[in-house]
């Protein structure tokens, strides 16, 4: 959201204030880059789009592009008080940074705003203010090559109520709302609500009602802050996923395999729990940092000898969608990691002598680890009513100095028993 020369009057800057409207363009990269911009303008009636020549960055070079001047020659009208900036480039998001900015000759007022890669379909963490000193102007802008139904959700009272806006909007086009005037013009939402005049603070997000692929949506803010004569920016978060694989640690004895889940934390809402194996499964990729300890395939850690390894997963994924089914925000490769402890058990018997066929035989089992953890003497009465000769085989699997029965299987055979 670019700030053209005649400011916007929500700002509530001095009347006569001029801006002087700048993009600025880096390339931070040793190769050329180009980028194409265009002015999607706003005015007081009416609309517009525009193109600006090609730019052609050399290595590492910053580019100051003076907007003001080209405003009349661009055929932009003076009433037209903000455009969205759009720029498109071959290079990746991070070879090329923009800022735009736009003060008067003073440098008193005016308002600077950053550039943002990401589409979504669900965003959240916005925070707005209405007083006589604040206000928000919130622009959405559907990206996509179809129209969609965005809705944005104002939350105030501690979250208690809800006003929300539905609107359609077009390919390239904007929902532009000044929240000042809906309550000024005390303008109903889409289930007739209106805001009441003592409403002053509160939190929003913004969802793509139909996301399709993924979602087409991007969000820019201007919060008006007149105290100081500047125009602060701020952006909702694609709330983001945070993998993670459980059990953590992993444990498992040698031969012996166990099982591991990738699950994720909501970064905005800090609730986990949410099953990632989609993801993992088509496009994760699973290894151990010390295969002879131990192998990690998907979803699975097998025991080569005692000792600990790390066992990674990557996958590309929704960088988080609000704790919602649908991918809404933009796919990135994330990591995660958890320790894989392997033990080696080895299982002792003793008991009472050969007994009689038919009687029960009881005996103590004592399970000890050669690896990590360590082990304690355990007693396990068996009660046999088969008959001998009979034994019990028992695994013990030892976390923390504390003994967990694994695997007990009947079978016939020379045993303590007999």
């Amino acid at each position: 959201m670019l700030a053209l020369q005649t400011p916007d009057p929500a700002a509530g800057f001095p009347a006569g204030t001029v801006l002087e409207p700048m993009i600025f363009l880096r390339n931070a990269t040793a190769k050329k880059q180009s980028a194409s911009i265009t002015l999607s303008w706003r005015g007081d009636l009416a609309k517009g789009q525009v193109a600006l020549s090609e730019v052609i960055l050399q290595p590492f070079e910053t580019r100051q592009l003076e907007i003001g001047p080209m405003q009349k020659q661009l055929g932009i009208p003076d009433d037209a008080h903000w455009a969205l900036v759009t720029l498109t480039s071959p290079a990746s998001p991070d070879d090329l940074l923009a800022v735009a900015a736009s003060y008067d000759s003073t440098g008193r007022y005016g308002a600077q705003t950053p550039f943002s890669d990401n589409l979504g379909a669900y965003w959240s963490g916005g925070q707005w203010q209405l007083d006589a000193t604040h206000n928000a102007i919130i622009a959405v802008t559907n990206r996509g090559n179809r129209a969609t139904d965005a809705l944005l959700t104002l939350h105030f009272e501690d979250g208690k109520k809800n006003y929300e806006i539905q609107q359609t909007i077009q390919p390239g086009e904007q929902m532009w709302l000044n929240l000042a005037d809906l309550i000024h013009h005390n303008t109903p939402d889409r289930k007739g609500n209106s805001l009441s005049p003592d409403v002053t603070s509160g939190t929003y997000d913004l969802e793509d009602l139909n996301p399709g692929s993924g979602g087409n949506l991007i969000e820019g803010k201007v919060v008006l802050d007149k105290t100081w004569g500047h125009l602060t920016y701020g952006c909702l978060t694609c709330c983001g996923y945070s993998p993670y694989l459980s059990p953590n640690p992993v444990s498992v004895i040698v031969s012996g395999t166990g099982g591991i889940s990738t699950l994720g934390t909501n970064n905005c809402t800090g609730a986990g729990g949410f099953s990632l194996n989609t993801y993992f499964n088509s496009t994760g990729r699973w290894w151990s940092e010390n295969t002879g300890i131990a192998t990690v395939t998907a979803y699975q850690a097998q025991g080569v000898s005692m000792g600990t390894a790390n066992g990674d997963a990557s996958a590309t994924i929704p960088s988080g969608d609000g704790g919602r089914p649908k991918p809404p925000c933009p796919q990135v490769l994330q990591e995660a990691q958890a320790p894989v402890k392997v033990a080696k058990i080895t299982t002792t018997y003793w008991g009472p002598p050969p007994i009689p066929s038919g009687d029960t035989c009881s005996y103590n089992i004592l399970a000890c680890s050669t690896g990590t953890p360590t082990c304690k003497s355990a007693l396990l009465n068996v009660g046999f009513t088969l008959g001998c000769p009979s034994y019990v085989n028992a695994s013990y699997l030892v976390l923390d100095g504390v003994c967990t029965l694994g695997v007990v299987k009947t079978a016939t055979g020379p045993g303590p028993c007999n």
